[in-house]
């Protein structure tokens, strides 16, 4: 978690300074722990996966998976019809979906940050019933 706020900072210095990005200070602030958020939550997602399946399994489960999240979040292009629909319950949706409201400054609805925080424990709790399933049989 702490080796993933160097890189959100370098990212948001990059869209103010190259990019000319203009925002307020509490709208970075706010873009900065909604990334650095949805990183932990696919940390916790990578270290579920890291533990379940041997080491030559994990990188192409992971990539895959988190293929999927990107493409269905709608992180690459928009989707419409069923695609966005489906996109709309995953975490990256959730994460661009505040970024970009709290950005045109709109509100940001509450389902979406509880959607965030509960993709969290899904992913947390995966990862610890991998941690102590590989605990048991060490």
């Amino acid at each position: 978690m702490a080796t993933t706020i160097p890189s959100v900072v370098v990212v948001l210095l990059l869209g103010r300074f190259y990019g000319g990005v203009h925002l307020a200070a509490w709208q970075w602030i706010v873009v900065a722990v909604i990334v650095w958020l949805g990183s932990t939550i696919f940390a916790a997602l990578a270290v579920a996966i890291g533990y379940r399946f041997p080491p030559d399994q994990v990188q192409p489960i992971a990539m895959l998976i988190y293929f999927t999240f990107t493409i269905l979040g709608g992180i690459w292009f928009p989707l419409s019809g069923a695609l966005q629909n489906i996109g709309k319950g995953t975490p990256t949706y959730e994460a661009v979906k505040i970024s970009t409201d709290v950005i045109g400054n709109a509100t940001v609805p509450a389902y979406l940050i509880v959607g965030l925080v509960v993709w969290l424990a899904i992913f947390a709790g995966l990862a610890v019933i991998s941690v102590r399933s590989m605990a048991e049989t060490v």
